[in-house]
């Protein structure tokens, strides 16, 4: 059974794209969901075999930082790695996810490249420490 990366982002194209992406270019399986609360949903049944979620910051109906409380307020979340992603200045960002235990935060518009390294980075740690005891 592959690992899941959960990704929570409303811009439908964008995420089409790194979930085709990730899909063709990781062991990883994408799950979806345009919008935080029905990833909430989600989360709360299916952590098992989770690696992580990547997320978008601005949202509506629920935004990214009123995600990652909720993901860390829920028994077994404070364990899973959140990176997020947006156009919001990473100052910002940092500021308000610091209490949160971030994992990583990629600024929009991103290389793809540079979320291959933080999915590895952030949610294959053990592969991540080979590749780099490797080099």
């Amino acid at each position: 059974m592959k690992k899941r990366i959960l990704l929570v982002e409303d811009n439908i194209e964008f995420a089409e794209a790194l979930k085709d992406f990730i899909d063709e270019s990781t062991d990883f399986e994408v799950i979806h969901f345009s919008n935080a609360k029905k990833a909430l949903e989600y989360l709360t049944k299916n952590t098992e075999g989770l690696a992580g979620v990547i997320s978008d910051i601005l949202m509506r109906h629920m935004d990214g930082v009123d995600f990652i409380k909720e993901i860390r307020r829920t028994s077994g979340g404070s364990e899973i790695p959140v990176l997020f992603l947006s156009g919001t200045e990473r100052s910002v960002v940092s500021a308000l996810l610091a209490p949160y235990n971030m994992s990583g935060f990629l600024e929009k518009p991103v290389d793809m490249r540079r979320i291959l390294r933080a999915i590895e980075t952030h949610f294959q740690p053990n592969v991540a420490a080979s590749v780099a005891k490797a080099a």
